[in-house]
């Protein structure tokens, strides 16, 4: 299921909101090791631009500010 809009992050900057704070929820599961030895491999790889993730699988929590 998708719940967020295709471009991401950008949605919201076009609208007037600015994101100053994105933190995906797989490295913080990786940091405070709540992920299985395998799935830690995976963190070696880069996270897609939140801006346009296009249709990578990418969770993260963000932090808007309404741009005044």
């Amino acid at each position: 299921m998708k719940f967020a809009p295709p471009n991401g992050v950008a949605f919201f900057e076009a609208i007037g909101w600015r994101a100053p704070d994105i933190r995906p929820i797989f490295r913080a599961a990786v940091r405070f090791r709540r992920v299985p030895m395998l799935l830690r491999l995976f963190s070696l790889f880069p996270d897609p631009d939140p801006r346009n993730p296009v249709k990578a699988f990418w969770s993260a929590v963000v932090r808007l500010e309404h741009a005044a």
